[in-house]
């Protein structure tokens, strides 16, 4: 973490810094003191380089907090801001250990236990009342202040009214062992107050017993919190009053409409537990089993899967027929196929990544992935389609046909091996951009030579331009990247262009290729082309993403050491091996004879990450030397001479510039430093332009 500038005896806000009290994902908890009034509080800092999810979670938290200040069993914000690079929040101070700390040492007397929920439930009424939902009111989360009063804290996931961009349709946000059903089968979408009515539920179970409601892990835990009822306090605790525990199950429903209305409801209940009237409300009901409806993993999906089966329904039935030919026992759904495209390394990210087709007397398809909850699919005209998220590495998926009655049918398993993306804070070797599937390759900071760096014994070029390094525009200069980037591992794909113009709802034009008679389509996982440099950058801001810089883009293609090509310095003319590695397939500018000597398979474009390693760049990027060009952000301009720190040229009425070589030209136009523009201007595009997307790191 980069906190310098935060050591004891540094200044925040008028406060003095004077230790350091804990750490955590989101930053560390500073001890700091007024010098004025001498009162301490505690300083929360979120350190440098933090993404920006985390930094707009953060700010999320103070503001969430600071909307439900002014409420004895709230912790109190003091102050927010940003110094030295880091966001801060000031609280509170609380100094006397969290309710996870006490109850290690066994559960509280009943009546402490009862007494502290309500006052929480109080503070939890005040939160709600200005449109805060608090989402993972848990142990770690309740505080205790110098008098020994408890204070809900920790507004990291909290949801103020109106706000949802934090949360993707589908996440799950909470902690699971304390969440609502609803939590998890609806994720963040259709939830309300009665979420933490639940987790209120949760924490007076816990103080009562000493134990959550529900213990395990992954797929199990979230069934019983689906599908399975508590323990009743008593059984595990005889001298828990039969009114105390009815209003606890109360709070612990499936059903959030048999919970109380509300978390001031929920207190009037506990107080009038306490003082041993019948609460509103308290009848024990049976709690009814239900089903998950929701996939739950820790990654997206990169791969595509297919649920194969067979014997589809006659349309020609009648539904009554229909219903007296289905088998006592469904036949099984027949499996599950995981397909990778052709290519070393290439991965197809897919969100909704299950589909299929029942089978005879199949109603519904019931999915069970390892760390997932049961997920049931309805079949509708025989079909069925649902989304589903994997952890990485293998996970077996089981498949089972659902018929009438509840009918199953023999379960089919399948092991499927998952690439995952980054989480928010993490930092990986490669990624992948959830938006638009882009695996994205990490790149430290790093220093090199940019530009023409000809070996006296190489062939004259074809560009003079390329070969001559007095050309201002190709004069070599040191460059230093400080920063830490993700550039595309890939060129960005057709299928991924066209998904950008369907969501955008814009046309898409001819994009085929000729040579004389010769007509080439495209297919999805060829590069797009015929770009302009504005429809590349329209593209990457959909994605999220942005182009590369030109010291960005070469640095990648070259390394430290400076390669000639990305594969190293060797002439590929040397031997046909070397040939072998260059991305330009049977050149269009080539003479037929060499086209036949050199020929790598391709005659026009080759699908993206065909060629594996082979030729890939010192940081495994690929297709750098050919297939299509690529756009960057800068303008074509002279190099200066002079050392240049994370350079980007942008002056107006110059062309952009593209780098790489393509299939459409020769060898010469391929090495690392080439540069190239359009005579058209602004809107030019031809066969060769292309797209490799580009992203700061955290």
């Amino acid at each position: 973490m980069d906190l310098r500038g935060w050591g004891v005896g540094s200044e925040v806000n008028g406060l003095v810094v004077e230790s350091r009290l804990g750490a955590g994902a989101m930053g560390v908890v500073l001890g700091a003191r007024d010098p004025e009034t001498g009162a301490r509080y505690a300083v929360k800092v979120l350190p440098r380089g933090a993404s920006e999810e985390q930094r707009r979670r953060f700010l999320r938290e103070g503001r969430a907090q600071a909307a439900a200040d002014g409420h004895p069993h709230v912790l109190r914000v003091r102050s927010a801001g940003e110094a030295r690079g880091c966001l801060y929040l000031v609280v509170d101070l609380a100094p006397g250990g969290n309710l996870a700390d006490r109850l290690r040492a066994g559960p509280l007397p009943v009546a402490a236990a009862a007494e502290l929920v309500a006052k929480l439930a109080r503070g939890v009424a005040h939160v709600h009342a200005r449109g805060v939902l608090h989402r993972d009111i848990k142990v770690e989360n309740v505080l205790f202040d110098a008098a020994g009063e408890p204070v809900l804290a920790d507004f990291g996931v909290a949801r103020l009214a109106g706000d949802e961009r934090l949360t993707r349709t589908g996440a799950l946000v909470g902690t699971p062992a304390a969440m609502a059903p609803e939590q998890i089968d609806r994720g963040a979408g259709d939830i309300d107050e009665r979420v933490d009515v639940y987790g209120l539920g949760v924490l007076l179970y816990r103080c009562l017993t000493g134990r959550l409601p529900f213990e395990g892990t992954g797929a199990a835990l979230l069934k019983q919190v689906l599908t399975e009822a508590p323990p009743a306090p008593s059984s595990l605790r005889p001298e828990v009053p039969r009114a105390l525990e009815a209003v606890c199950l109360r709070a612990l429903a499936k059903a959030p409409e048999k919970r109380p209305p509300s978390a001031a409801a929920l207190a009037e209940e506990l107080e009038a537990a306490l003082r041993g009237a019948p609460a509103a409300g308290t009848e024990r009901r049976p709690v009814r089993r239900v089903r998950a409806a929701l996939g739950v993993g820790a990654a997206v999906l990169v791969a595509g899967l297919l649920a194969l089966a067979t014997g589809p329904r006659s349309r020609s039935t009648s539904p009554a027929d229909e219903e007296r030919r289905r088998p006592s026992v469904p036949p099984p759904v027949l499996g599950v196929r995981l397909e990778e495209p052709a290519g070393e390394d290439v991965w197809r990210v897919a969100r909704t990544v299950l589909r299929g087709r029942g089978v005879g007397g199949a109603l519904a398809v019931r999915v069970q992935a390892e760390g997932a909850a049961p997920l049931r699919v309805e079949l509708r005209d025989g079909r069925f389609e649902c989304e589903l998220s994997l952890r990485e590495g293998p996970n077996r998926v089981r498949l089972v046909a659902l018929g009438p009655g509840g009918r199953e049918g023999a379960p089919q398993e399948r092991v499927l091996r998952c690439h995952p993306g980054l989480a928010p804070g993490e930092r990986a070797g490669e990624v992948v951009n959830l938006r638009d599937g882009s695996v994205l390759v990490r790149i430290e900071p790093g220093s090199f030579v940019m530009g023409a760096q000809i070996d006296p014994g190489s062939p004259p070029s074809e560009d003079d331009r390329a070969g001559d390094p007095e050309n201002p525009y190709y004069r070599p200069h040191r460059v230093t990247l400080t920063r830490a980037y993700y550039l595309g591992k890939f060129e960005v794909t057709l299928a991924q262009y066209r998904r950008y113009l369907e969501a955008k709802g814009l046309p898409d034009r001819d994009r085929s290729l000729r040579d004389g008679e010769r007509r080439f389509e495209p297919g999805p996982r060829h590069p797009v082309a015929f770009l302009t440099w504005e429809e590349a950058r329209g593209y990457c801001a959909w994605a999220g993403l942005r182009l590369p810089t030109e010291a960005e883009w070469e640095y990648a293609a070259r390394g430290p050491e400076g390669r000639t090509w990305p594969w190293g310095n060797d002439y590929p003319f040397g031997s046909k091996e070397g040939v072998g590695r260059m991305r330009p397939v049977a050149n269009l500018t080539w003479d037929s004879t060499l086209a036949l000597v050199y020929q790598d398979g391709f005659r026009f474009l080759s699908e993206v990450g065909s060629f594996g390693t082979a030729g890939a760049s010192p940081f495994g990027c690929q297709d750098m030397a050919g297939n299509v060009a690529e756009w960057v952000a800068d303008t074509y301009s002279p190099y200066p001479a002079e050392p240049q720190v994370d350079p980007c040229v942008q002056e107006p009425g110059r062309p952009h510039v593209f780098r790489g070589g393509a299939f459409s030209r020769g060898f010469e136009n391929a090495r690392s430093y080439y540069r190239n523009v359009l005579d058209e201007g602004p809107g030019g595009r031809d066969e060769r332009t292309g797209l490799r997307v580009a992203r700061d790191a955290p």
